[in-house]
């Protein structure tokens, strides 16, 4: 069953992708200056916006998003492990997220150290 709803989510998500019109140049070019994505597949936004340094640290950007989504699922569960009284399993996942969150915070001080 989880197959097949893998399947179907799939192809719907693929066709509405397809089926959509893209965004504008401008609302890609405000979220580029906003938010500096990595510049690896946004090349041609980057070229609208010369004043933007291109982020090129594509190691550290993935290390943040694993760190990231191990806080936020390790406090998600670790609570849920609380509240159902398995002290000891929620307690290691809650601590696991506040040494990712300290982990994380540090790697970002890091990065805005460089910059």
């Amino acid at each position: 069953m989880a197959l097949v709803t893998t399947l179907v989510t799939t192809i719907v998500w693929v066709a509405v992708t397809l089926l959509t019109k893209p965004e504008s140049e401008k609302i890609l070019l405000a979220f580029y200056r906003k938010v500096h994505p990595q510049v690896t597949g946004w090349r041609p936004v980057a070229a609208l916006a010369p004043e933007i340094p291109p982020t090129q640290g594509l190691r550290l950007n993935l290390w943040c998003w694993v760190l990231g989504s191990v806080m936020v699922y390790c406090a998600l569960f670790g609570v849920g492990k609380m509240l159902l009284l398995e002290g000891r399993t929620g307690a290691v996942l809650i601590a696991l997220a506040a040494v990712s969150a300290w982990r994380l915070s540090r790697e970002l001080q890091r990065e805005s150290d460089c910059a």
